[in-house]
Order: C-alpha cells, then sequence, then structure tokens
C-alpha cells in the first residue's frame, strides 16, 4: 500500500482553500455519537476488512475489488490502510467514472432505449456526446459543487472541453415546468410538483408563486444547434406570464424562488408591444454562437438565488451522505422541506458550512464521509436501531452500472472489461438511483434468471472465472474461490458444506453444478447490495 503515498494530496484537492480548523470527519463522529448517547444505543462494531474493502470499492470505484485487490488490502498490516485505499480510490479515473454515471441518472434521468456511458468511447447515446466527458471532468478535477452547478444553470460553455455543460438544459427541451421541477430537487434538494396549483400542502414554505418564480428564470430559453453542437439562446425580451390560484386568482409570475427576494424586473403594460432591439444584447461573441441579453434571467438564477444559498451547500451533502451511507440525513434526499426534517438538523448545519467554507470541495466530502465511524460499522443492525440513527451498516442496492461492472469483475477477474449490450439491459431493468424504499421486482428477478447475456457469463469458457472453478479438482476449494471472487469473503461453515454437499452430489455434471454454484452467488441479493 505504500504506493498509494503519492495520490493523497490529489485526492484532496490541490490548490482549493485551506482546510477549516475542524476536520468534518471529526465532526462526523462527534454528532452521531452523541445521538447514539442520547437514544442509549450501542452501534454495530466496525467492519471486517473484506467488508470495509468491498464497499468501498463499490461505493467509490463503481464496482466491486478483483480478488487480487481485495486479498491485497486484507493481507497489509499497515494501520492507516483504510485511509490510503480511499485516497488512492478518489484519485482514480475510475471515482470520476462512478460519479459521472450516477449524476447522470440525478441530472437527466433514465430514458426508455438510452444507450448508457461506453466506457472507452466516452460518448452518451442519445444525447449530447460532451456530456458525459463534462461530468467526468468535473469530478476528475474536483471542480467546486456550487460552480458545476451554475455551468448547467447558465449553460454557456467558457471553453471546449465544457460543451456538454449545457445538456442538463438542453435535454429537455423548451418544456419549461419540467426544467423548473428538474432544478429544484437537482440544486436544491427540494421537489416542487405539488405547487404547481397551490402552495404546498404539507410544506407550508414552498409557495406556488416559487414554483411558477423559477419557471419564468428560464422560459425565455431556445434550444439552438449550431456549428459547435447544442447551445440554448436566450431572448432579452417577453416571458411574462400569470398564474392562477385555485380561488380563481391571477398573479404575475415574478422571479423569485424559495426564501430568495423577488428579482425586481420591469413588466411591460398588457397593451405595450416589446421591441427585441440590438441593443438588449452584449456584442456579438464567437461565430456561432448565441447571442447573450445584457440582462439574463438564466444568470440572474445563479447570481441571485443559487450563488451562496445554504440550500444548495445542505442539498449537496444530504445527496452525497445518501450515496454513501444509504439515507441521507434528510430522506427522502430530494424533499428537503419543513415536512421532512432532518434526523441531525445540527450535523447537517455543520458539514453544509464546511463544505462552502472549503470551496464546495466534494473530494474533501465524500473522503471525510467515508472515513467516518459510521461509515464504516458492521451492516448486522443491533436492537432497537433505526435506519436513521446510522448506527449500524445499511444496505444500499447496487445502481446499474455498478452492478455491470460486478458483474464483469466478477466472471472475468479484470476491471477494464466491456459488455455494452448486458449495460443497456440492466440501465432498462434497474433504473433507480437514490430510492426512497429498495423493493426488489419481479423483473428484476427475472432478469437475473433468464437474461442470455448475464447466463453466458456464467458459462464456463474464454478463461473466465466459471473455467477456472470447474478446474479446481477440490470441490472445498472451488467454493472458497468462487465465494471470493463474487463475496469477496469466505463462506461460513454451514455455507461450505452446504455448496459442498451440492458439488460432490453430482459427479456425473460437474461443470453444470459448478456453474450452477457460481450463478447462484452472482445473482443473490448479497451480491445485487452494498453493504
Amino acid at each position: 500500500m505504500a504506493c498509494l503515498l503519492g495520490v493523497i494530496v490529489a485526492a484532496t484537492g490541490a490548490g482549493r482553500p485551506a482546510v477549516s480548523a475542524t476536520e468534518p470527519m471529526a465532526v462526523i463522529n462527534e454528532q452521531i455519537e452523541a445521538r447514539w448517547k442520547d437514544l442509549n444505543l450501542g452501534p454495530a462494531p466496525l467492519c471486517d476488512d473484506r467488508t470495509f474493502v468491498r464497499r468501498v470499492y463499490l461505493d467509490l470505484a463503481g464496482r466491486i475489488p478483483t480478488v487480487q485487490e481485495a486479498d491485497a488490502f486484507v493481507a497489509d498490516a499497515g494501520t492507516g490502510k483504510r485511509t490510503l485505499i480511499v485516497d488512492h480510490l478518489i484519485a482514480s479515473p475510475e471515482y470520476a467514472r462512478h460519479m459521472r454515471d450516477v449524476f447522470d441518472v440525478v441530472l437527466i434521468g433514465r430514458k426508455t432505449g438510452r444507450p448508457q456511458f461506453r466506457r472507452r468511447g466516452m460518448q452518451s447515446g442519445g444525447g449530447d456526446p460532451g456530456w458525459g466527458p463534462y461530468l467526468e471532468r468535473v469530478f476528475s478535477e474536483n471542480r467546486p459543487w456550487d460552480q458545476f452547478m451554475a455551468d448547467i444553470l447558465v449553460a454557456r460553455p467558457k471553453s471546449d472541453t465544457d460543451q456538454g455543460a449545457v445538456w442538463f438544459l438542453f435535454d429537455k427541451g423548451e418544456r419549461y415546468q419540467e426544467i423548473a421541477e428538474a432544478i429544484s430537487p437537482a440544486v436544491f434538494g427540494i421537489q416542487i410538483q405539488c405547487a404547481q396549483c397551490h402552495d404546498h400542502p404539507l410544506a407550508g414554505e414552498v409557495k406556488q408563486a416559487h414554483y411558477w418564480g423559477l419557471v419564468a428564470f428560464f422560459n425565455r430559453t431556445k434550444n439552438q444547434t449550431t456549428g459547435k453542437g447544442p447551445r440554448l439562446s436566450e431572448s432579452a425580451i417577453g416571458g411574462f406570464s400569470n398564474f392562477a390560484t385555485l380561488s380563481g386568482q391571477s398573479h404575475p409570475a415574478e422571479l423569485s424562488f424559495l426564501g430568495v427576494e423577488t428579482v425586481p424586473e420591469t413588466r411591460p403594460a398588457a397593451d405595450q408591444k416589446e421591441e427585441d432591439k440590438p441593443e438588449l444584447y452584449r456584442p456579438a461573441g464567437a461565430m456561432d454562437e448565441p447571442k447573450v441579453p445584457v440582462v439574463s434571467r438564466r444568470e440572474l438564477f445563479v447570481d441571485k438565488v443559487v450563488r451562496g444559498n445554504t440550500r444548495v451547500a445542505k442539498a449537496a451533502v444530504n445527496r452525497f451522505w445518501a450515496l454513501l451511507l444509504g439515507r441521507g440525513l434528510v430522506h427522502p434526499v430530494d424533499k428537503m422541506d419543513s415536512a421532512h426534517p432532518p434526523s441531525h438538523p445540527e450535523l447537517l448545519e455543520l458539514l453544509a458550512k464546511d463544505f462552502a467554507d472549503n470551496g464546495y470541495n466534494i473530494k474533501r466530502l465524500v473522503r471525510a464521509i467515508v472515513l467516518s465511524r459510521p461509515y464504516q460499522l458492521d451492516s448486522r443492525r443491533p436492537a432497537q436501531a433505526l435506519p436513521e440513527s446510522f448506527a449500524y451498516g445499511l444496505e444500499k442496492p447496487l445502481t446499474a452500472e455498478a452492478l455491470y461492472r460486478s458483474l464483469l469483475v466478477a466472471s472475468t477477474g479484470k476491471s477494464d472489461s466491456e459488455n455494452p449490450e448486458l449495460l443497456r439491459n440492466l440501465a432498462d431493468v434497474f433504473p433507480d438511483v437514490f430510492v426512497e424504499e429498495s423493493l426488489t421486482s419481479l423483473r428484476q428477478t427475472m432478469f437475473i434468471t433468464n437474461n442470455a447475456v448475464v447466463q453466458k457469463l456464467v458459462r464456463a469458457g474464454d478463461g473466465n472465472m466459471a473455467e477456472r472453478l470447474v478446474a479446481m479438482a477440490d470441490p472445498a476449494a472451488r467454493v472458497r474461490a468462487a465465494f471470493r471472487g463474487a463475496l469477496q469473503r469466505d463462506p461460513d461453515p454451514e455455507e461450505l458444506q452446504q455448496a459442498v454437499a451440492y458439488l460432490i452430489a453430482r459427479p456425473d455434471r460437474a461443470r453444470q453444478a459448478t456453474e450452477q454454484f457460481w450463478w447462484a452467488l452472482l445473482a443473490g441479493p448479497e451480491f445485487r447490495f452494498n453493504h
């Protein structure tokens, strides 16, 4: 593990503002442990090394470790090896790729028939070819979260490498309500659909005026295809509308949003026709780029509503906490309103402040959470412990992409294998990220059981894991190797006894029995969850 020492500086984000005096990991431990004490709750013990290495590879690299990676970690006698492996993974290209996959779904969503990213081609099918690489660079370069949000909301890329930033808005067409309903949970962690026709019935702070105010910030935007690719133009005039309450009263849709003062704007009289004059726009920029209004509503939204808004930092902290610990401090992650109070309000405040004070440093936040005590707890639930206590490791269903890469790692023993057909199928059958409640559907079960691509993975051939297992003469060695390859652990005595008995009872079809046993491990719930 000594070779990992050189990546620590890169992992924590060189060039960012200085780290604050109180490390966020210490804050997490202090706040969570204080709650355990208040609840008179004994937490689960720390997980063992095999559990940790599997957990952290899935959370930071989006795949299980290879047998060699897991064995090397377990064999290392160093006391700081968990810190080293976390820093190594956060600095790796796989971390950026995994975060790209997660936030593609968060920001764009799953679409039927939409091929997912290809590892080598770095291109998204059915969409803007620059979106995937852009997302990957955001996480690889550790761009500040608030700047990332500003870039996709203003959607005027300043460099060729950031062309894909326009895709978040462009993908939604000119459906302005859809844009508003996507922005609010992604940026602020709040669902606002309920406020379309009336003030939110459960969260009184969310008003109907906020819904239509958010729509107004973006309703001058138009999609435009240029020689440089997708772009978003913006008019300097128009976009004035009214909304009606349930009582029939009509109100102007002003530039406003939750907790922010209304942005003043001159509204033309009902009988006044606006004229789209050249002086309303800035001097022409690069050829083929849309003209930019002197007063841009999208820029006003970022400057007046997003920058410095504590809700932005809280929403980001809550989402990364949920991604890594299986549940947000506010649950669900996109309902951060008064009807869903945080389980640890002071911790959320402290982490959000630290996040903002330290330049919205994503890697720093992720590192702190993953090295904290609650992240490293065993998943066996102590008596009386509720999920929101974070007193044990919560099970997390693998995303389609993580399941895809883990199946390939297990079946080939390599971390860079590819199978585009399998990825497309899995993304269609396992679509969810940040689910409120994890339930395995019949369709998902049938897919793992019957899908031809999955079946091919578990059949012996081409030097794959199934073939290596078949070649082992000792059934017990076969079982141990299969458990290490699929689950990164050894079988317990009962599992070993039952599996060996299954294999030796079928001497006339040892190959098929081994393939079926291997399939059972890959298709089982233990493989499909991070725990």
